[in-house]
């Protein structure tokens, strides 16, 4: 996490049945989806969106806050670190799409936020599988 001190969130791709109050979950089902034309005639580009929500709830404000600031920068940085995913995409970008607070009737706090990254793949298809074809129409 960049940053020093704050707390952790346990990180998971669904919403857990029981909630912990630092949480930070990645939706598995991406949305937003739409092709374009690519690099050359031949090949198109996806783009898609895939969300990350963060939360934190906490006694004091300020924690709760500053934790989920904290996530969100981390999570911005990382993904600039790397805006391939690791290679799974030619292009990620983040972006905190919305974010807010709320008090529960327990006396805490609850901060969350959720950023977007859109996700960009110049070709949509393998190159290997894009082999196959061509040495299959040669006969």
């Amino acid at each position: 996490m960049y940053g020093n001190g704050g707390k952790v969130p346990e990180v998971h791709d669904h919403i857990p049945s029981k909630r912990p109050p630092f949480l930070a979950w990645c939706d598995p089902l991406a949305d937003m989806d739409s092709t374009t034309g690519g690099a050359t005639s031949a090949e198109y580009a996806k783009q898609f969106t895939l969300h990350v929500y963060l939360f934190a709830t906490h006694a004091k404000f300020d924690v709760a806050r500053e934790s989920v600031q904290r996530w969100v920068n981390s999570l911005c940085y990382g993904i600039a670190a790397d805006a391939t995913l690791g290679g799974a995409v030619d292009c990620a970008i983040p972006r905190m799409s919305d974010a807010g607070y709320d008090s529960t009737p327990d006396k805490k706090y609850v901060v969350a936020a959720q950023v977007d990254v859109t996700c960009k793949v110049f070709s949509a298809c393998p190159r290997e599988f894009k082999e196959l074809v061509r040495n299959a129409s040669r006969g």
